[in-house]
């Protein structure tokens, strides 16, 4: 008898609140979803409907709300509507802007399709035939990311599903691929001949700009060209020895620009984004 009220005694214990750590705050209307974090904006709510979203602040005030802009004949948008990625610095070079990626479906659902706009509904992109890629979830861009970064800056992925084709697009800040082996919309990679590791101090640069050298091999001098977003060369060094090289971006405009380092005999190793403040 004894052993079974202590029983009852632990179980009474377990069943109440440990330090009432956990507590409901509140219970919505509304159907408020997983909070993304906007780059200057922080952490805000989505609460979705047919139409649109709006966003909230964590605290439930209200921050912005859109309605979708018109999709194309024979598309939906699915039965759970909801903007796949917000940003404010990726789609557009207006940080005041808010844009997000809207997955649409082709009525035979042959097809998923990829939507990015303004909240202020203008069209960024509309790819009808090719859609983000892993959507399995609403949280598909921590496990499978469609926005990836590269050394010449974020790109995006798209695709039209198993074994399919794929496309992959520059986001603004991306710099041309001047030295690539294969042009990249051709679905290859970018290949480059075995070469030399940069390391670039500091980036970004307001003078002068310290490069360190890994995987140099013997055999001569090694050179360094500097492009900018169009891809001119606007700096070549030559006649480059040692582990190191310092050069003064005083003369660049503010901007990126893409480093190229050609080790003896011609070997290159990836190009690397410079970014210049003024």
């Amino acid at each position: 008898m004894r052993t079974f009220l202590l029983l009852l005694g632990a179980l009474a214990t377990l069943s109440s609140p440990l330090s009432a750590q956990i507590n409901l705050v509140a219970t919505l209307a509304g159907r408020y979803e997983t909070i993304r974090s906007l780059e200057i904006a922080g952490p805000k709510f989505i609460e979705r409907n047919a139409t649109g979203f709006n966003l909230y602040n964590t605290d439930l005030t209200p921050f912005a709300g859109t309605i979708y802009p018109s999709i194309p004949p024979n598309y939906n948008l699915g039965n759970y509507p909801l903007p796949q990625y917000i940003t404010e610095s990726l789609f557009d070079n207006d940080p005041a802007t808010i844009e997000y990626i809207l997955l649409l479906f082709r009525n035979d659902y042959a097809y998923s399709a990829t939507l990015i706009a303004r909240l202020d509904g203008t069209v960024l992109l509309l790819d009808t035939l090719f859609g983000p890629g892993g959507v399995n979830g609403q949280d598909l861009f921590n496990t499978s990311p469609t926005i990836f970064q590269t050394n010449l800056g974020p790109q995006m992925v798209l695709n039209q599903g198993i074994n399919t084709a794929s496309r992959i697009y520059t986001l603004p800040g991306s710099l041309p691929c001047i030295d690539c082996a294969v042009n990249i919309t051709t679905g290859q990679s970018e290949v480059f001949t075995p070469g030399p590791v940069m390391h670039v101090f500091p980036n970004p640069a307001t003078g002068q700009v310290r490069i360190e050298f890994s995987g140099l091999s013997e055999g001569g001098p090694s050179s360094l060209r500097v492009h900018d977003v169009s891809g001119r060369m606007v700096l070549l060094f030559e006649g480059i020895t040692g582990d190191r090289f310092e050069f003064s971006v005083a003369g660049l405009s503010a901007g990126a620009y893409e480093l190229i380092l050609t080790g003896p005999g011609g070997a290159r190793g990836l190009p690397q984004r410079l970014v210049v403040h003024r």
